[in-house]
């Protein structure tokens, strides 16, 4: 039960969060007066901070025995910041107004003197926000196993939460209560995300799924094998390495077929009549194929001659 609290606040968050960008977007287009750089620098501020939030905070996920207690932390954070958001773009506003008269900013500087301000408006916020997926995934997770699902769950629920959030504000809040007070409502949003994980990360266990409560399984000694099983597991391992050490030899169908009956196995010798009647082909075929893999050096000739002239594979 309260996993399924945790997730909810998680998309409780992401609607936040994207409640803050539409009202930063609105605000710093009031600032610069340009609506399509106002929208570009948030959007490229919110990315950076997400990824700098993931990268220089997430890594405290493994390192805490609460992550959602951190979590919580993470979450008052940016509740903190959502209520001095409209004081901060106040004083946003009168700077851009005094740099823009400032003699030796240039027309051409002007545009990084938006990233820059909206760099220092926004990057802390969104830098909270960046690390609250890598925590949170870190509260669910006690096992590597678990990692791939759980943190393509939490970014879908958060994603759902982020589109909800944007057409909530844009279409419904900023109309009704005016931009202020939309702020302040995802303010409100993460306080009370931020409260709950703290009062919940108490009994941080119940986040984890009950095979990972149980704990790993107990470590099962191997029995040693027999001389029969290392024996078997000898052959098949020469076997791998002979096909490997030969991958690039040509060899036909008849050549192939007596070569990996050896290597299973071949009891007795081999010689060209025997290979004649496994392959079944002629006795001249045969030599001609014995020649060629003697010449390969995949097979050797025994010391007998004549008619018990037997082959067996090269291991040199």
């Amino acid at each position: 039960m309260r996993r399924f609290v945790v997730l909810v606040l998680f998309l409780l968050s992401g609607g936040a969060g994207l409640m803050y960008q539409v009202v930063w977007t609105r605000n710093l287009s009031l600032v610069f007066g340009v609506t399509s750089q106002a929208v570009a620098t948030v959007l490229a501020v919110f990315m950076g901070g997400f990824a700098l939030g993931s990268w220089l905070l997430g890594r405290f996920g493994d390192s805490t025995r609460a992550p959602l207690r951190l979590y919580g932390f993470l979450e008052l954070g940016i509740a903190l910041f959502g209520f001095l958001s409209a004081m901060l773009f106040d004083n946003l506003a009168d700077l851009y107004v005094v740099l823009r008269h400032t003699e030796w900013i240039t027309p051409g500087l002007f545009p990084f003197v938006r990233v820059g301000l909206a760099g220092v408006a926004l990057l802390v916020p969104t830098t909270l926000m960046g690390a609250t997926l890598p925590i949170l995934i870190r509260a669910f997770c006690r096992t590597p196993e678990r990692v791939g699902r759980e943190t393509g769950r939490l970014y879908a629920i958060n994603t759902v939460g982020a589109v909800l959030g944007t057409l909530f504000a844009a279409f419904v809040l900023i109309e009704a209560i005016g931009l202020r007070a939309t702020v302040m409502t995802a303010a409100g949003i993460n306080l009370a995300v931020g409260v709950i994980s703290l009062l919940l990360s108490r009994s941080e266990a119940v986040l984890t799924s009950p095979v990972e409560q149980a704990g790993a399984p107990p470590v099962v000694k191997p029995e040693p094998l027999s001389a029969a099983e290392a024996g078997t597991l000898r052959a098949v391992l020469f076997k791998a390495g002979f096909w490997e050490k030969h991958a690039k030899d040509v060899l036909n169908a008849r050549q192939i077929k007596v070569l990996n009956r050896m290597l299973d196995g071949f009891e007795g010798k081999l010689t060209s009549s025997k290979w004649a009647k496994l392959a079944k082909c002629s006795q001249d075929t045969a030599n001609r194929d014995i020649t060629a893999l003697i010449e390969l050096g995949i097979l050797r000739k025994g010391e007998a001659g004549g008619r018990s002239t037997s082959y067996r594979i090269d291991q040199s």
